[in-house]
């Protein structure tokens, strides 16, 4: 054998053995003081969050909405099938829902979708009738002649006393329904108890309130044990839940949910109740404005004072109404009261400024 071709050969191995090594410590990230690499990080999952500029519930005007995403990316957007109205644009972080010029008769869904990167969210909007679209005056329910506690279509109905009245966000007239009661005060005043009823845009009147036997009480439960006394105030909230003020010996703040009366609050100092379209609750008597918590348990002071006094604007507890008389909200969560001769607005922080008429003026000017 040659020793010239072994030599030969034992150095070609060497070398390629060599290199096999250094191969494999260059892709380990070791040898030659060579940085390892770094790998590319996972790109996040899409989300899309939607929220909308005011609440769900829709009446006439715009609704803006918008969508954060969980990553960067188009989002594209469309109207669901047999939603009325229209979009604004089909692309971009946000679009504006605009509502049908000639309105809604009956409570009507409208879905909007967003799209970006494979995901899609839904917002879901409730668009309701607007009452002033409606012209002329008539009959929806009940009789100009008789009264009566009955349920029926339009004219067949008949209603003891209306003391108070909302919109829920079907479009229904919701109503308190006086009637004398069999048993009387220990002055000898006689008791009323309240009947809850519900009258459809199209007039037919159902009961609500869970009674089996009609009398005054106080007693939660359902339909074998609920009563109530004398109702003085009712809202309807956004999930169909019908709150009320018992304001006959002592203001209890009541709910109606489920076929089920439940009392919240006792020893109220409100007789009023209003709910704004967020679901927010307030509470309100002739000079002080409340804020009811979540659970409807407890309520704080909003504005005002417990006794009436001169109107003054303000914050919160500075502020000062002589009489008020009936609340509203509007589509930003604002509160307005009639207040003797002014209409003022309470902010959902509890400024209160006078927004038409004077604060503090008297009730009447003699400008001869």
């Amino acid at each position: 054998m040659n020793p010239n071709n072994t030599y030969s050969r034992r150095k070609f191995v060497g070398t390629a053995l060599g290199a096999l090594v250094a191969a494999n410590l260059a892709a380990c990230g070791g040898g030659g003081g060579t940085s390892p690499t770094t790998p590319p990080t996972p790109e996040a999952p899409q989300t899309i969050d939607l929220s909308t500029t005011s609440s769900r519930i829709v009446g006439t005007k715009p609704v803006t909405v918008t969508a954060t995403l969980g990553r960067g990316a188009d989002v594209t957007w469309a109207l669901g099938t047999g939603s009325p109205g229209t979009l604004s644009a089909a692309t971009g972080a946000s679009v504006t829902y605009t509502p049908p010029s000639a309105g809604v008769s009956a409570a009507t869904p409208v879905t909007i979708t967003a799209t970006s990167a494979g995901v899609t969210a839904t917002a879901k909007l409730a668009l309701i009738p607007d009452p002033r679209q409606r012209t002329g005056l008539a009959l929806l329910a009940g009789s100009l002649g008789g009264n009566g506690l009955i349920d029926g279509q339009g004219t067949a109905a008949r209603f003891m006393e209306i003391a108070a009245m909302d919109v829920d966000r079907s479009g229904n007239l919701v109503v308190a329904d006086l009637k004398l009661a069999d048993s009387r005060t220990p002055a000898g005043i006689q008791n009323q108890f309240t009947v809850i009823r519900v009258i459809s845009p199209s007039g037919n009147v159902l009961t609500a309130t869970p009674l089996a036997s009609l009398g005054y009480g106080h007693a939660d439960g359902g339909a074998a044990t609920a009563q109530t006394g004398k109702v003085s105030g009712l809202a309807a909230a956004p999930n169909g839940d019908i709150y009320f003020v018992d304001n006959d010996d002592s203001a209890r703040l009541r709910v109606l949910r489920g076929g089920q009366i439940t009392t919240l609050q006792s020893n109220l100092a409100a007789s009023r109740v209003v709910i704004d379209l967020d679901g927010n609750i307030y509470l309100y008597s002739h000079s002080q404005l409340l804020r009811v918590a979540a659970d409807g348990a407890t309520a704080t002071v909003l504005a005002g004072a417990a006794t009436t006094a001169v109107q003054a604007d303000g914050q919160g507890a500075a502020a000062r109404f002589s009489n008020i008389t009936d609340a509203t909200t509007d589509a930003s969560g604002n509160l307005y009261v009639s207040d003797g001769n002014t209409v003022r607005r309470i902010s959902r922080t509890g400024l209160v400024t006078t927004v038409a008429g004077l604060a503090g003026a008297p009730l009447y000017i003699d400008r001869r």
